[in-house]
């Protein structure tokens, strides 16, 4: 069943658009309009979360079967001191999209360690990964300690399948949600680091670069080409990454209060 309908603010960008990807900001709450809802059975919306205003979200491209008119999103949360993606839905006329980032934000890939004859291109300190803002600079540091999956053992971070095991990887998306909505609050320049930047500086510079619209410097990660690699680059599969978004972690699984609970909707 479709969605009430609240009305879109003269100006504002149609979130409604099934084709639309990408950073959006809550700027108000489904629950203040409790009469919209006045027809729906909690079952209806059972899956639905009222946000607070001012929450950032990434919103995936609709698919008519499953999100029946809501907007897929995948929302940052920070969980027992850890960042954690988790995906959700919400209305979409709560939504408005935040601008395209802007041409003079320079976001570079760097490697904290020798790399054969390379020497490192940056020192961050310790290994703490995850995102830190510097007076000049939003680093993030993507030297996880998870193993991303690749096809193969020659892929690098711009193979499509370690790319796509990066952004299915709860703490490191939203790590990467977190650096892009920092970059386009503060417009500050960003380092995307990890030892070699051959595997996972790599790959997260390419979901940058693929769900949000950054460019990207790739001028210190591995320029390496393998035949041995599964010969399938990241940007010939990017709607398939964006897509597979979507096996990250429900929110509603963590008891979050759903909208059908605030607005006391009949079972």
């Amino acid at each position: 069943m479709a969605q009430p309908f609240l009305g879109c603010e003269k100006g504002r960008a149609n979130p409604r658009d099934p084709e639309f990807y990408g950073l959006a900001r809550v700027f108000r709450k489904a629950s203040d309009y409790p009469l919209h809802f006045a027809a729906l059975k909690a079952h209806q919306v059972a899956d639905v979360t009222d946000f607070p205003v001012g929450h950032i979200v990434f919103c995936l491209p609709s698919k008519v079967d499953t999100d029946q008119g809501w907007r897929a999103v995948i929302v940052h949360l920070i969980i027992e001191g850890e960042n954690h993606a988790k995906m959700a839905w919400i209305h979409p006329d709560c939504l408005e999209p935040l601008p395209a980032p802007a041409m003079d934000v320079s976001i570079q890939v760097h490697r904290t360690k020798q790399r054969g004859r390379h020497t490192p291109t940056i020192s961050i300190g310790p290994v703490d990964p995850g995102v830190r803002v510097t007076d000049d600079a939003v680093i993030l540091d993507a030297r996880w300690h998870y193993q991303i999956h690749s096809t193969t053992d020659n892929c690098t971070g711009k193979c499509a399948s370690m790319c796509r095991a990066t952004a299915r990887n709860d703490v490191c998306f939203a790590c990467i949600i977190e650096f892009a909505r920092t970059i386009m609050v503060t417009r500050k320049r960003g380092f995307v680091c990890c030892e070699r930047g051959v595997h996972r500086s790599l790959a997260s510079a390419k979901l940058l670069e693929i769900c949000f619209g950054f460019e990207i410097d790739y001028y210190h990660a591995s320029h390496r080409s393998s035949t041995g690699c599964c010969q399938r680059d990241a940007h010939s599969e990017e709607m398939e990454i964006i897509h597979s978004l979507r096996s990250l972690p429900k929110l509603h699984k963590l008891n979050v209060r759903a909208l059908a609970d605030i607005l006391k909707l009949p079972a």
